[in-house]
């Protein structure tokens, strides 16, 4: 067959809608893509236990995977390969204890364990946690490991004093999610190109083999990297409007229908 090629796709707003339901037409291509010889790379905010469900619906048990905006990614199947860009806990410490006051809710997570200031039952959508150990407290942020991602409610649309509760720390930035009052902190470096190329280098692709599919601000280093970005058609992000779009939505499976229809994949 002809050189393999890497597909890495966003999860929320490309290979899902908003139901985060996988429709038919999009695993039956995902597999098809596998079946000759292509990888296949989510690549999403989301943990991998969020994942899994999609993981083993598609079959990319041994595909690596990248998670938590690109902080970690590694493979299930081949323990050698492990990217890890997890917060400093001193600063996450200090973040958490100052937002406390300033956010309904605050999630903060590593893999391992969950703290929130309260039940939030929208981010258990995405960072699930009722399966795991996960800890409740409204006064004192209690974790012991660096966290992968530290997400909130914000009181008030406003960015600030968000922005500079974060940001008073080198190399952390605030990044307020799209329609919506939550927002999270991350690290200068680490996000989804960073990490893509890492999952390129331990498969040995090179950028003209990379397609990369998003619908967000936080895919556009990832889009970056990729010899062959595309956007989701629906995007109001302006940083990606330069991408070629999709021919339809992620309800409608737009990134299956793009898929099918690059003949350098057939």
């Amino acid at each position: 067959m002809k050189k393999p090629y890497l597909i890495a796709i966003d999860c929320d707003g490309t290979l899902v809608g908003d139901d985060l339901v996988l429709r038919e037409r999009t695993v039956f291509v995902l597999r098809s893509l596998l079946d000759r010889g292509h990888y296949v790379v989510l690549a999403s905010g989301r943990p991998y236990r969020s994942l899994e469900p999609y993981v083993r619906e598609i079959g990319l048990e041994k595909m690596p995977i990248v998670t938590y905006n690109g902080a970690h990614a590694f493979s299930k199947d081949d323990p050698s390969f492990n990217y890890d860009k997890t917060f400093d806990l001193e600063a996450a410490s200090e973040i958490a204890r100052k937002l406390l006051p300033e956010v309904d809710s605050l999630l903060i997570d590593d893999s391992r364990r969950v703290y929130l200031k309260r039940e939030d039952l929208y981010l258990n959508q995405f960072f699930p946690y009722k399966d795991m150990p996960y800890v409740v407290d409204e006064k004192t942020p209690r974790f012991e490991n660096r966290p992968y991602v530290i997400v909130f409610k914000r009181q008030k649309a406003d960015d600030e004093p968000y922005r500079s509760i974060i940001e008073a720390h080198p190399g952390l930035r605030y990044r307020p999610w799209r329609d919506s009052l939550y927002a999270e902190a991350y690290q200068e470096g680490s996000d989804k190109g960073s990490a893509l190329k890492a999952v390129m280098a331990y498969l040995g692709i090179d950028s003209s083999r990379v397609v990369a599919i998003g619908d967000s601000d936080n895919d556009l280093p990832m889009l970056q990297v990729a010899g062959h970005p595309y956007r989701m058609p629906e995007t109001r992000q302006e940083a990606l409007s330069g991408f070629k779009a999709a021919p339809d939505t992620a309800k409608k499976e737009g990134a299956a229908k793009l898929l099918e229809s690059l003949p350098f994949l057939r």
